[in-house]
């Protein structure tokens, strides 16, 4: 039976959103005392919906109950997996950055655009110094914006070990891009694997920390059996499909080396 979304002059109990409790669009089930709210995926027949709500208030009319559901479990589970997929990306992010430093032999701007530079005694990137350009595939020309920031510019360019040799004119940094070698190729290869599988860990380390959150809910009886099967599953999938664009951004990578 549909009752309909929650206004204040149906509130049998004077409870507001919060403390636990939210208004939400839902169905109510009489014969087992739980408020099932239909958009969730959760089994309605676990008593941690709204076990609290329905014992301790046995004067409640169950059929003016309108629009609520205990966001104990449900959201909970949902606000672990919603983390999962923040700190996934952020490391998948993470990986395309530092890959994009790693000198392939073609001219690109964020190779440098984070150095850091001391201005003034401030700590300041690259990319707020000047305007970084690629006249041509093999070239990164740096426009200060600031002439005479010049040489520490060049400066931070050279400490910070990236295998760049910047020369000026006295107006503009010129980066020239060395070719690859070889043996170069190979030591960039693996490299790049290398950081491929570093992200993999972390993946891994964000799964036991999402795994162990849920443990603890099952433990507390805060979720059912079920659910706690079904996210873990959930998990484990979102995962495997991560590792898979770890490994798509590694092999892309490395055919760009093949090809330069």
């Amino acid at each position: 039976m549909d009752y309909g979304p929650w206004t204040p002059d149906l509130d049998p109990l004077g409870l507001r959103p919060g403390a636990g409790l939210v208004p939400c669009s839902s169905n109510l089930d009489p014969r087992t005392s739980i408020l099932v709210p239909r958009s969730s995926n959760l089994d309605p027949r676990s008593s941690y919906l709204a076990p609290k709500l329905l014992t301790e208030n046995p004067q409640v009319d169950l059929t003016h109950i309108y629009c609520y559901t205990v966001v104990v479990g449900c959201y909970m589970l949902e606000d672990i997996l919603m983390k999962l997929h923040d700190h996934m990306k952020r490391s998948i992010s993470t990986l395309e950055g530092s890959l994009t430093k790693i000198q392939t032999g073609r001219a690109n701007p964020m190779m440098v655009e984070d150095i850091i530079v001391d201005y003034y005694g401030t700590s300041v990137p690259l990319r707020e110094l000047g305007n970084i350009t690629t006249p041509d595939p093999n070239l990164l020309a740096i426009h200060p914006y600031d002439k005479t920031q010049i040489a520490a510019m060049e400066k931070a360019i050279l400490a910070a070990d990236l295998g760049l040799n910047p020369a000026n004119d006295g107006m503009i940094i010129r980066i020239k891009i060395p070719r690859l070698s070889e043996q170069r190729r190979d030591d960039l290869a693996k490299i790049i694997k290398k950081r491929g599988e570093e992200t993999k860990v972390a993946l891994r380390n964000i799964r036991r920390e999402a795994n162990e959150k849920l443990n603890a809910l099952k433990k507390d009886k805060q979720i059912s059996e079920d659910d706690y099967h079904r996210y873990r599953e959930q998990v484990d999938k979102d995962i495997h499909s991560y590792s898979e664009q770890i490994d798509k951004i590694v092999d892309q990578k490395q055919e760009q080396l093949r090809t330069i």
